[in-house]
């Protein structure tokens, strides 16, 4: 794997007693927000705890504020660009809730799901896709079948729970829940990859897993497509995908598993909760929590667990098949310490072969929070400075961090000394 340039340099540096060899930087971490920044329009930043970038450096990051009339703020390069209260194009009448998802396309424009007050059928169908302002798709209407492929007429759109949409291509993956008349119950789990057209509609849109369907040989089906946020990822250039869910086996219980969609929407089964892991003696554990990404050439990513053999070390991160680091190994680059989980995120790999990811570690000076690049620490709670205050916590959700595919800079969002949170950028490759 390629290494970031920067990364030949070394400094020892102390870590709440812990002694560290850390990675010296070519650029520091650069502050984009911080909590009590005055907003345009007024307010002050509260919170953040969503953030993306597109292809091109545009960051976005929804924020808290201290106004109850814009309780949140989507800010697009450190201006509001959509907030809580504002009116949305369609449906008419309605007003945006909250952004509860970001992607972006080919040219930079964004992908997006919200939620809405003021629409007409209320909780049955405030919940919508849009490309920048453009309506893509809202819960509660019945598809059209000229557009959704392999779905039967009459099937109606119950929720939209993820999208994410390919920065070097025109391909978004949508997942969410439909009432299928095809299928017995009231709805079903799906994930569907659309295609853009030039214009800003979607062109079509291949249901591509859905409840029921026969997945792997010999007639194992689909009992769940996962739904949770880093549970699938779109390769950047639209190559590829990955997926999770369950399987029903009709001998036993549903299992967990994850798999790949190929350019011609093919699906295979890459692993099974139960069956022989990357780790002697060890099988895959529950992936009902598991994370998920992919890069254009292909090489995938899952933050997964083992089996419940030995909780101490269960945790881990695995590159094409082979281990990438486990809970309890030693954590590269902090004598002494060792690895302690890897938050709720995935790792992320970009296009030119990084694979950073976040990892907590426990050594004889206590816990810290790291971030990592092909096992080079790059930043390391207690010990690295932004803006001259040192870095005290990372955050370690699904949406706090985010790679940019082909230029390796990284967001993530944390909090410095005197309970200041903030938003960083830094470049891993340097």
């Amino acid at each position: 794997m390629p290494r970031p340039a920067h990364l030949c340099a070394a400094l020892v540096a102390g870590l709440a007693g812990l002694t560290a060899s850390v990675a010296a930087q070519a650029t520091a971490p650069e502050v984009l927000v911080l909590t009590g920044d005055l907003l345009p329009g007024g307010g002050r930043v509260t919170g953040i705890d969503l953030v993306h970038q597109s292809a091109y450096s545009t960051w976005f990051a929804r924020v808290s504020t201290d106004l109850p009339s814009r309780p949140s703020v989507v800010l697009r390069d450190g201006l509001p660009w959509k907030a809580a209260g504002d009116p949305v194009s369609e449906p008419g009448g309605a007003t945006l809730a909250s952004v509860d998802g970001l992607s972006s396309e080919l040219f930079g424009r964004v992908v997006s799901l919200a939620r809405l007050d003021g629409t007409a059928g209320g909780g049955r169908d405030d919940e919508a896709l849009y490309y920048e302002d453009i309506l893509w798709a809202q819960k509660g209407e019945v598809l059209d079948t000229d557009l959704w492929f392999d779905v039967p007429a009459g099937t109606r759109l119950r929720s939209l729970d993820d999208v994410r949409a390919s920065p070097l291509a025109g391909t978004v993956l949508i997942r969410g829940r439909h009432d299928d008349p095809a299928i017995a119950g009231p709805d079903e789990t799906f994930l569907a990859l659309g295609q853009m057209c030039p214009s800003g509609q979607l062109c079509s849109v291949d249901r591509v897993l859905v409840e029921d369907q026969v997945v792997t040989s010999p007639g194992i089906r689909l009992g769940s497509v996962n739904l949770e946020p880093a549970g699938a990822a779109v390769a950047p250039s639209g190559s590829g995908a990955l997926w999770s869910g369950r399987l029903q086996d009709p001998a036993g219980p549903t299992v967990g598993c994850f798999g790949h969609i190929s350019l011609s929407h093919a699906v295979t089964v890459l692993a099974v909760e139960g069956e022989p892991a990357p780790v002697a003696g060890r099988r895959w554990g529950p992936m009902d929590h598991l994370a998920v990404d992919i890069n254009s050439s292909g090489t995938w990513t899952v933050r997964t667990r083992l089996d419940d053999g030995d909780l101490s070390d269960d945790e881990v991160l695995v590159r094409n098949g082979s281990l990438l680091a486990r809970e309890g190994d030693p954590a590269p680059g902090i004598p002494g310490a060792v690895y302690a989980g890897f938050g709720r995120g995935a790792a992320l790999v970009d296009d030119v072969g990084n694979t950073v990811w976040y990892a907590r570690v426990d050594g004889p000076g206590g816990p810290a929070d790291v971030i990592y690049a092909d096992g080079v620490p790059l930043v390391v709670s207690g010990t690295t400075t932004i803006g001259g205050r040192t870095l005290v916590a990372l955050d370690a959700g699904t949406d706090t961090f985010s790679l940019r595919p082909q230029l390796g800079v990284l967001l993530f969002t944390g909090r410095l000394e005197g309970g200041v949170r903030g938003l960083f950028r830094l470049d891993v490759d340097g």
